[in-house]
């Protein structure tokens, strides 16, 4: 009997110790478009509801949070503000197991290409069932190429190949170039949106 209260106890969740959480995000993303990042959980901990507020070096849009599907499975959601911080909570005596969290949409203004934004998790912590506290740390911060909406060819310089590029997505059957003023199609006003962005004027892709 002893021994079967004692593996009982051992099998219990370890409410103590530290969760991790990091944060993924692609390596490059232009200027005017979406930037994906997703958000995992590792360490065991098993927490029942889990805070944190994602940081960026630069401005972004409004970021949207898509539960996981184990996140969704043990009914839990996402409440965030808008400067980011964000609550993993359920009405529930769910536990959050390891695996992936969310993925984040984050907005990326317009007309500020050919730069570094570095992101990263803070404030984070996890709370167990009973209620206590449950030690949260977060990977290194990350960084991701902003590129600008008229560098084409994502090499982080606007130049002469990013025209030839643009010009032959608009000839292209089906087209692939960038629709830079979306306005629905690809077309020579894209094509010379790149010219001037070449010329040393601002990049005007919407």
């Amino acid at each position: 009997m002893k021994k079967l209260l004692l593996s009982a106890l051992f099998s219990l969740p370890l409410w103590g110790q530290p969760a991790t959480l990091t944060l993924s995000c692609s390596n490059s993303v232009h200027a005017g478009s979406t930037l994906t990042c997703s958000i995992a959980l590792a360490g065991g901990s098993l927490p029942a509801g889990l805070q944190w507020t994602l940081a960026t070096s630069s401005p972004v849009g409004a970021v949207v949070v898509t539960p996981a599907a184990a996140v969704t499975a043990v009914q839990k959601n996402f409440l965030c503000n808008a400067a980011n911080m964000c609550l993993l909570i359920g009405v529930n005596a769910n536990q959050i197991a390891d695996g992936a969290l969310a993925t984040l949409g984050i907005p990326i203004p317009a007309g500020s290409g050919n730069r570094q934004m570095i992101l990263n998790l803070s404030a984070t912590i996890g709370a167990s069932l009973l209620g206590t506290p449950v030690s949260a740390t977060a990977n290194p911060p990350v960084s991701v190429s902003i590129l600008s909406g008229c560098d084409i060819n994502g090499d982080g310089q606007t130049n002469a190949a990013d025209v030839t590029a643009e010009g032959n997505g608009v000839l292209a059957v089906p087209q692939t170039a960038s629709d830079l003023n979306s306005d629905g199609k690809p077309d020579v006003v894209d094509v010379q949106i790149v010219i001037n962005a070449v010329r040393g004027l601002a990049c005007a892709a919407q």
